[in-house]
């Protein structure tokens, strides 16, 4: 045996106990000890001063089991440890593939039921998928469009226009004029009324606007609550102004406050025949095309 092991040392159990954890993953002191034969206090006393000098740590490196005893490891083991978890974690969390991420995307959204389908299916049905779909898309607005070309019948695989219009006049969903985009569209957003202080934003987005006196005065008459056909409304803002307003610049000016959020109707009827109706070129010295005089309840969101 070479004789450098065989001379006197200091502390020949710190040096035994290091030694130990050294070589070994995380051990208990009752481990420690039933591996030396000594008494687990002697063991605790020993690690306990090597933890002082920074050589062994101390602390719950795994799930208890029925050794309850302190856990113990060496320095440079515990940075291995840490380290291979790490690279453990980065591997479970690498980005998938494109396709992956776009099948997902599609599932979540309920554009597709089954990923293995041959085609691509809409995972709701009935009244209920309309409601999962609003849910999901609340607040955003989309041109409004697509709503019921793309949107739903992508979603939801039986979807029919009464659906939302179903929806709309029993007060459970509501619409929300953003802007108009050219002449047939505009940008439109839709909220379940039960949710409506989260997701539905301001008139004019909370910014400072100016109306004309006839949009003040249609927006007096509906602060009065409930819900008016349009037909109601003229005669009462006639007395308002103290003149008749031409049809026309009444049509004009409550489209506008639709598609800058102070209107909405309890149908979908209206931009139905907004989206679809062809524009006509207007005559020199006429007044520029209007939406279709709808007959539905107008009111304010």
């Amino acid at each position: 045996m070479p004789a450098a092991l065989l001379q006197p040392v200091a502390r020949p159990l710190h040096d035994l106990l290091n030694r130990y954890v050294r070589t070994h993953a995380v051990s208990t002191s009752q481990q420690i000890a039933a591996r030396f034969g000594l008494g687990r206090a002697v063991v605790a006393e020993a690690l306990e001063a090597l933890r002082q000098e920074n050589r062994v740590l101390k602390g719950d490196f795994r799930p208890p089991d029925r050794d309850s005893t302190p856990q113990w490891v060496a320095e440079g083991i515990f940075r291995r440890l840490r380290v291979r978890s790490l690279q453990a974690a980065r591997e479970a969390t690498k980005p998938v593939s494109p396709a992956a991420y776009v099948t997902f995307l599609l599932t979540r959204q309920g554009v597709i039921g089954d990923a293995s389908a041959p085609q691509a299916l809409g995972a709701y049905a009935g009244v209920n998928g309309v409601v999962r779909v609003i849910e999901q898309l609340a607040g955003l607005a989309l041109p409004a469009s697509l709503w019921e070309t793309q949107i739903f019948p992508a979603r939801v695989r039986d979807y029919q226009p009464a659906m939302l219009d179903e929806l709309l006049s029993s007060g459970e969903v509501l619409w929300r004029g953003h802007r108009q985009q050219g002449a047939q569209d505009g940008l439109i957003s839709l909220h379940l009324s039960d949710y409506r202080q989260e997701t539905l934003l301001p008139a004019d987005e909370g910014k400072p606007v100016t109306l004309s006196l006839l949009q003040q005065a249609l927006l007096s008459l509906l602060r009065e609550g409930g819900g008016w056909f349009v037909r109601q409304l003229v005669p009462r803002i006639t007395t308002q102004l103290a003149q008749e307003p031409d049809p026309a610049d009444i049509y004009s000016a409550m489209w506008d406050l639709v598609w800058r959020g102070y209107l909405t109707m309890d149908t979908w009827a209206a931009l139905r025949h907004f989206t679809s109706s062809p524009a006509p070129r207007p005559r020199p010295g006429a007044h520029p095309p209007q939406p279709p005089q709808s007959r539905q309840l107008c009111r304010q969101p």
